[in-house]
């Protein structure tokens, strides 16, 4: 057990990582726009906190895709925490304080709520520069693909436009080319 442990840590540290995580019961929590704001602003704060380098993302009305290089300062594992719970805490009190109708989608017993579905998502390392690129396009055509947009730098909740040269989004992407 020790061993699988000590392969488990050096895997912080083998490059990127394609992290996937949808919203409870892949309920549309992200649906409004506010909502997509506030997480793109958990993403930029935790950036800070954690030290990671952010390479893309998108934020979908119910799923969220990364691709990040884990720092020195946070694992992939409490990066993901600093992400996550700032919006859940923020939108499960405020639909509390509603009494929002989504509640009982969300309650997992007497009184305790979820925003994230459980199961941890999907976590996997990027292994070279070509998959890396067909990454960072998977995620950018990701609202396109829904047919939320007609071109991936109409969604503001992605790093595509930074890709497409705007430097102006809610979180600074850390890579100018795949």
């Amino acid at each position: 057990m020790e061993q699988v442990r000590k392969q488990m840590r050096r895997m912080e540290d083998l490059g990127p990582r394609f992290l996937t995580f949808s919203c409870h019961q892949r309920l549309p929590l992200l649906g409004r726009p506010e909502w997509r704001d506030a997480f793109a602003e958990s993403v930029a704060t935790a950036r800070a906190r954690c030290g990671f380098r952010l390479l893309a993302w998108v934020a979908m009305p119910e799923h969220v895709h990364l691709i990040l290089v884990p720092g020195n300062a946070c694992k992939v594992s409490r990066i993901l925490v600093a992400i996550k719970q700032p919006i859940a805490q923020q939108a499960l009190h405020r639909w509390r304080s509603e009494g929002a109708p989504i509640l009982p989608k969300l309650e997992v017993s007497a009184g305790r709520h979820r925003y994230w579905q459980a199961g941890g998502g999907f976590d996997r390392l990027v292994r070279d520069d070509d998959e890396l690129e067909r990454e960072v396009r998977y995620i950018h055509a990701n609202p396109v693909r829904r047919g939320l947009v007609a071109q991936p730098t109409d969604w503001p909740w992605s790093s595509a436009r930074w890709y497409a040269g705007d430097k102006a989004g809610a979180v600074p992407i850390d890579r100018a080319n795949p």
